[in-house]
């Protein structure tokens, strides 16, 4: 979990299922059903915030609170079991023990 992003895990009908949620306020809301996510990162932007996940030769961007994918970053070193960090320098990836700074502000 990211401040008020996250992701659970739940079986329901003996599957497990893996679903984006946000806290608001009191209330734990529900989004969209996902891939098991093992890293990823949020930016908040005002009433919204911009979610990165890696996945296999690419960096989705998801945005809340609907959770719709709005934009992709190829980088072909990059797979789902990468490890992303927003930092003041930038979107940072580790994967296989090599550290990549990925953009600048």
């Amino acid at each position: 979990m990211h401040g008020n992003i996250g992701m659970v895990t739940h079986f329901e009908k003996e599957q497990t299922r893996h679903n984006w949620f946000q806290i608001n306020g009191l209330n734990l809301e529900m989004g969209k059903e996902s891939d098991e996510v093992f890293s990823f990162a949020v930016r908040p932007n005002g009433n919204q915030a911009f979610v990165f996940v890696p996945k296999d030769g690419r960096i989705e961007i998801l945005r809340t609170p609907d959770f719709a994918e709005v934009d992709s970053i190829v980088f072909k070193e990059c797979t789902s079991q990468s490890i992303l960090f927003l930092t003041h320098a930038g979107l940072l990836l580790l994967e296989n023990k090599v550290l990549y700074l990925l953009n600048r502000k």
